[in-house]
């Protein structure tokens, strides 16, 4: 099977978010956390997977996920959604909605919803470059995994932005270098 590159840019984001999932479900032991994440994980996979005849139901199934954890989320604790993790909870199942939307459904030619997708996914993906950036810079000690699990922790939080904002312009663009 040949993959095309866009493809293997999704790959890439695939890998790096579940590797670092299973890092930490092995380091900690929590099966909550590796649970919590399979919508995302699933969104990732699909986008991968994007040839497939399910992958665009993979995207909505994934999606409907997101927002019915964050809506239990909001019923265990309504106050969640006036701090600011709750508000970037909200902006990131936001954009999700948006394009499996535009994934499912109208595509990603339209003004609508092509503008939306990338400016939710933008704004998510900057705090989490900006977190990123503030948090190697306030290590201090260089033991190297507590060095590599932020960085793997930061790529991970910086993948689902990236995954949708790099699908979104290359399927507006549908570029033939893409598809070789």
């Amino acid at each position: 099977m040949r993959l095309t590159k866009r493809q293997w840019i999704m790959f890439s984001f695939f890998i790096i978010y579940f590797a670092t999932i299973m890092l930490l479900f092995a380091l900690t032991g929590y099966i909550e956390y590796l649970l919590s994440n399979i919508a995302v994980i699933l969104f990732l996979a699909a986008l991968y997977l994007e040839n497939s005849p399910s992958s665009s139901y993979v995207v909505v199934l994934s999606t409907i996920m997101e927002v019915v954890s964050l809506f239990f989320g909001v019923i265990e604790n309504p106050g969640i959604m006036l701090t600011f993790f709750g508000i970037l909870e909200l902006v990131k199942v936001v954009a999700m909605g948006y394009f499996a939307y535009a994934y499912f459904k109208v595509g990603f030619r339209r003004q609508n919803v092509f503008i939306p997708i990338v400016v939710l996914s933008g704004l998510l993906g900057l705090y989490y470059l900006f977190t990123m950036i503030q948090t190697i810079m306030s290590i201090y000690s260089f033991n190297i995994l507590n060095i590599t699990i932020i960085t793997l922790i930061s790529l991970k939080d910086l993948a689902l932005p990236a995954a949708i904002i790099t699908f979104t312009f290359f399927k507006r663009k549908q570029s033939n270098y893409l598809d070789y």
